[in-house]
């Protein structure tokens, strides 16, 4: 079989098969390339970042509204009620955090192939995207539903009906508040994926306020008459280390996306857009990271707010260039150099490298 003719049996695939497959592979490359600490895992000792989300989020499926867990899960609720009313017992919740982020890895193919036309570019964009800060964390430390709170950001920006828009809009937040920081950047995204339409510009926004209005309203009600002291003390504190691990912001940044960086550029400055919707692309950047590196000190996880603009950066590089040449090879080498560069969690001012696969990395993280 000729490589031609196999490129024609792999288009000819349907599009759910190829998603599995595309998603699989890309949850292989992660667990192969960046292999989570399992004797960390066995320890259960909540001192451990692998392992200290998991205690309060265990906590938290067996009695949802439980008060005494940690400040960040507090309003997190969505993940532990499904839990819950599913029934997991013991460890079984951890599979669900698990269940996410492959849910998200065959939507996410899904939906490149569906908005680039291209299986290969479709293929090249997920695989990359495993290979990023947010989605290594997601794989690696347990208790953490990042997941699903990818998976409405990424519909936000790209499913077709305002309905579906609305409703993604109405469980992001309840998922992880990250979801309220990327969500404008996932409506620019939307408008440029999905066509600058008469009004419907106005219909997402109004549909994505609609959606994160249970939630927005029901918190500020809630502070109002009963007092937030806990989320308050967490802000405090948290203001008052920053100065302390300001100065690895910039590595945690880089650390998110590493050479994939040049994807979210092209997605946000694509030529194609205006000069008005670039700078709104910037800023819709830049300031819901900024704030989140503030308030959450683990960086390179945190950069998964942008998955909207690395979105709009493969269906931008599946363009063909002046010439009708592709930009397909050089999309596979900045993967492929991803793949070979080191990589670390960036937690505050804790560096933490991991060990690569086979270990080849394995003086830099220690282990």
């Amino acid at each position: 079989m000729t490589p031609g003719q196999g490129a024609s049996r792999f288009d000819s695939w349907p599009r759910t098969l190829f998603a599995v497959v595309a998603g699989s592979l890309a949850l292989i490359v992660c667990a192969w390339f960046y292999p989570p600490r399992l004797q960390v895992w066995s320890k259960r000792d909540v001192r451990l970042q692998e392992w200290s989300r998991a205690d309060g989020f265990l906590k938290q499926c067996q009695e949802p509204l439980r008060q005494d867990v940690v400040p960040a899960l507090r309003w997190r609720l969505l993940p532990p009620v499904a839990c819950h009313a599913l029934g997991l017992k013991g460890n079984e919740p951890l599979a669900f955090c698990w269940l996410g982020l492959a849910v998200l890895a065959v939507v996410l193919a899904a939906r490149l192939d569906e908005l680039t036309g291209s299986r290969a570019w479709a293929a090249v964009g997920t695989v990359g995207f495993a290979t990023s800060g947010p989605f290594i964390t997601a794989l690696g430390w347990l208790g953490l539903n990042d997941g699903w709170y990818l998976l409405a950001l990424l519909e936000s920006a790209a499913c077709r009906s305002i309905w579906a828009l609305a409703a993604w809009a109405f469980v992001g937040p309840w998922i992880d508040e990250r979801f309220l920081l990327g969500l404008p950047l996932a409506l620019l995204v939307r408008s440029r994926l999905r066509g600058p339409g008469p009004g419907s510009c106005g219909r997402a926004a109004a549909a994505a306020c609609a959606g994160i209005a249970p939630n927005v309203l029901f918190r500020i009600g809630f502070t109002l008459t009963h007092g937030d002291s806990v989320s308050a003390g967490y802000l405090g504190s948290m203001l008052a280390v920053f100065p302390i691990y300001a100065a690895y912001v910039p590595l945690g940044w880089a650390m998110g996306y590493r050479v994939l960086w040049v994807a979210l550029a092209a997605g946000i400055l694509a030529r194609a857009s205006p000069w008005r919707s670039r700078a709104a692309g910037m800023a819709l950047c830049a300031i819901p990271l900024a704030a989140i590196s503030v308030v959450a000190w683990d960086l390179d996880r945190s950069t998964g707010i942008l998955l909207p603009a690395f979105v709009a950066g493969v269906v931008a590089a599946s363009r063909p260039r002046q010439g009708g040449r592709s930009w397909l090879p050089l999309g596979i080498a900045c993967v492929l150099l991803n793949l070979a560069l080191p990589y670390a969690h960036i937690v505050g001012f804790t560096v933490s490298w991991n060990r690569g696969p086979l270990g080849a990395w394995r003086s830099l993280s220690g282990l």
